[in-house]
């Protein structure tokens, strides 16, 4: 008698675990399907594409990179025009008109920043 209680408590315990895994797949495959629903109803929803943000993200990460270069852009741009003041006055230019192409270059300069 003992031997037939054991026996059908083996047999009640494998069938309650088999009743717990098919429990826990059939959870596992109505969290999957939520999330599957979640994601096709924000794409659906989304204002841009994914390949949109992407863009968006990289020129916004260009963006910062030339505000972070552009003083020592504005640096080599100034050194650039006095190296090239030097050799036009080396060439015969009159000071002023070197003088007046500066002004005009650092106003430039001044607009972009």
């Amino acid at each position: 008698m003992a031997a037939m209680s054991r026996r059908a408590s083996r047999w009640t315990s494998r069938r309650e675990l088999r009743m717990q895994a098919i429990v826990e797949a059939d959870r596992r495959a109505a969290v999957t399907a939520a999330r599957e629903a979640i994601i096709e109803r924000f794409m659906a929803e989304a204002p841009y594409s994914y390949q949109e943000l992407r863009q968006a993200n990289a020129e916004r990460r260009l963006a910062t990179l030339l505000r972070a270069i552009a003083p020592n852009l504005i640096r080599a741009q100034t050194v650039r025009f006095l190296v090239e003041r030097q050799q036009a006055t080396n060439q015969g230019w009159h000071w002023g008109e070197v003088d007046e192409v500066q002004r005009v270059f650092v106003g430039l300069v001044a607009c972009e920043v």
